[in-house]
């Protein structure tokens, strides 16, 4: 059951933006939040806000790239708070860059952190689940794993490799109860969004907001609650016949024909 006493929830990234947005919403469910980032305080903004608003949460620093590092975690996460039974794969590395002149080891540790953090938080997660009878793991993909622009080439690589390890872990783990689903944001108000908004001229951001918002059929970028609404409901028994497949949370984009404009 959703948010029962023995319900832990671990969500990576979880500092800022989406992941922060995901880690509150299965916190007012009555989820125990574990809270990670890379690196984290003790009494990180997202750590603080879920326990003012009564809530169970405590952090957790640890690189998912390291195998060692992401089973650690799990083991404090089950000595502190219990086993966990669901799994928000949210952290993630982005930069932007021409693909034909990035230097290797930037392009290895892009996919190690964006594909192998998953999949290692998915390893680790899993006895903690079959100690439970299931559990679900909800991957944070993109809209960039179906439709990117050239500098985000080997971002996007990741996330459409993503998509496809949820599918796989989707059809191997089934057996045991565990289902794994993928949430693909579109362009969303975090703060890094925000950041690079402010850093543009005031003539510069309009352009590039109306740009965005013109190719939205909802005509406004997402929400970062909006994401997570999306995460907890597929963690939730109301979700209990979905697995191995991607939820778009796009305002539509994805559907827009951006060559062909015609209206009647």
């Amino acid at each position: 059951m959703l948010g029962d006493a023995s319900s832990v929830v671990v969500v990576t990234g979880a500092t800022g933006g989406i992941g922060q947005a995901v880690a509150l919403a299965f916190a007012a469910e009555g989820y125990h939040v574990a809270v990670n980032d890379i690196r984290i305080d003790d009494d990180c903004d997202t750590v603080r806000l879920i326990k003012a608003a009564g809530g169970v949460a405590r952090a957790y620093s640890a690189d998912v790239s390291d195998p060692q590092s992401v089973q650690g975690m799990f083991d404090s996460i089950r000595e502190d708070l219990g086993p966990v039974r669901v799994v928000v794969n949210n952290a993630a590395l982005y930069d932007s860059f021409d693909p034909s002149v990035v230097e290797p080891d930037v392009v290895v540790r892009m996919l190690t952190v964006d594909v192998g953090g998953p999949l290692f938080m998915i390893q680790s997660a899993l006895p903690h689940m079959e100690s439970l009878g299931g559990g679900v793991i909800v991957n944070i993909s993109s809209l960039n794993g179906y439709v990117t622009i050239p500098q985000n080439t080997v971002y996007a690589s990741a996330k459409s490799a993503l998509i496809s390890l949820t599918k796989g872990f989707a059809l191997s783990l089934a057996p045991r109860n565990v289902r794994v689903v993928s949430v693909s944001p579109g362009f969303t108000e975090t703060k890094a969004v925000s950041y690079y908004l402010g850093a543009l001229s005031e003539e510069r951001r309009r352009v590039e907001l109306d740009g965005h918002n013109s190719r939205i059929p909802l005509g406004r970028l997402g929400r970062p609650d909006e994401i997570a609404d999306a995460a907890v409901f597929l963690a939730s028994d109301a979700a209990s016949f979905i697995t191995g497949t991607d939820f778009l949370v796009d305002g539509g984009t994805h559907a827009y024909n951006t060559v062909f404009t015609y209206n009647p």
